[in-house]
């Protein structure tokens, strides 16, 4: 699916052509990439990328050759070291940062292919398949139909888990708004150095792009008979019975399952549950939405934790002091904006 962006193709191809070959899939995103909102002027934002390869082992190796000043001093562990740092730790991404191109700075991640899989499928840390909750600028298109089923399958879930956290009667903005902060959910960054009007200013602008995203699930068979869109009022309702949540529930990937499970094992004094059981519990239970919330927390609190720390040494300390020097003024010129306002 293709989306406007702020950035020109030619630049974007010049970029990705930086790496080496042999990647299965790439995309663009963030405010270097979009316009958001009171944004105007793009060029000074950091462009983010994410590439990922079937060989971590492999890129590294020959990234170091073509690209070494990308990498901070663990560059020289070799790309050995850097594959297993990349694979073995927290959300099994490896950034480089603030790295000049053509009047641009650029913040990449390298991913393996098998390991995006299965964080599409199953959240395993919403650090990469949270990303693609959002637009994004495709550079290369999946190499597979096994990625792009589970890039497919990851919006569909947004959709699912979204639907669970909302009310009765909701507005598109609302919906979209919703699906982009699930995986800001439990981060700590949100808290401290990020932009408190983050999400508005992701969403709002993009209105059209996540349209196109997510009109084709919405409209779908199974869901146009859950949810209805009102265009006189231009609003949407839902089927908010234990029946619909139910079915919501089902379709939920397998990290947030095994979460709400020991969730209510431990409450219920271990008294041990399904699936079944579980679902058809929390179907009927004013707690669902808290209990989906609570599972979401989870994995984005200890997945954004973890990879902050790994990338203070992935950046290195001096482009790790910038890099958060940079948010928290973000940080500050929002409040800034907020306190005008009131």
């Amino acid at each position: 699916m293709t989306f406007t962006s702020n950035v020109s193709k030619s630049l974007l191809q010049q970029l990705i052509q930086q790496f080496p070959t042999r990647l299965s899939y790439a995309f663009a995103y963030g405010s270097g990439v979009f316009n958001q909102n009171v944004v105007k002027n793009t060029d000074k934002n950091m462009i983010d990328l994410i590439v990922v390869t079937e060989d971590s082992l492999d890129f590294h190796y020959h990234n170091l050759i073509k690209n070494r000043n990308h990498y901070s001093m663990l560059g020289s562990l070799g790309p050995k070291w850097l594959s297993t740092i990349q694979e073995k730790f927290s959300a099994y991404v490896y950034f480089n940062t603030l790295i000049p191109f053509n009047g641009h700075l650029i913040k990449y991640g390298v991913i393996s292919n098998k390991q995006l899989i299965s964080d599409c499928l199953d959240w395993q840390t919403l650090y990469i398949s949270g990303r693609l909750h959002k637009p994004v600028v495709t550079l290369i298109e999946p190499n597979s139909n096994e990625l792009s089923v589970a890039i497919n399958k990851n919006t569909e879930n947004a959709i699912h888990a979204a639907l669970l956290l909302l009310s009765e009667r909701f507005t598109e903005e609302e919906l979209y708004m919703r699906i982009a902060n699930i995986s800001y959910i439990g981060d700590f960054r949100m808290t401290i150095g990020e932009d408190r009007q983050k999400i508005q200013k992701l969403v709002l602008p993009q209105i059209d792009n996540f349209r196109h995203l997510y009109q084709p699930i919405l409209t779908s068979k199974a869901l146009s008979q859950l949810v209805t869109w009102d265009p006189n009022s231009r609003i949407y309702s839902q089927d908010c019975s234990p029946k619909a949540k139910l079915y919501h529930l089902n379709m939920l990937p397998k990290s947030l399952e095994e979460i709400l499970i020991k969730e209510w094992n431990q409450y219920n004094d271990h008294q041990f549950a399904d699936v079944d059981y579980l679902f058809d519990s929390l179907a009927h239970s004013f707690e669902c939405r808290e209990q989906i919330q609570f599972a979401i927390k989870t994995i984005v609190e200890k997945s954004s934790t973890a990879q902050s720390l790994k990338g203070l040494f992935t950046a290195g300390l001096n482009k790790s002091i910038q890099y958060s020097a940079k948010k928290l003024y973000k940080m500050y010129k929002s409040l800034d904006l907020q306190t005008k306002l009131t």
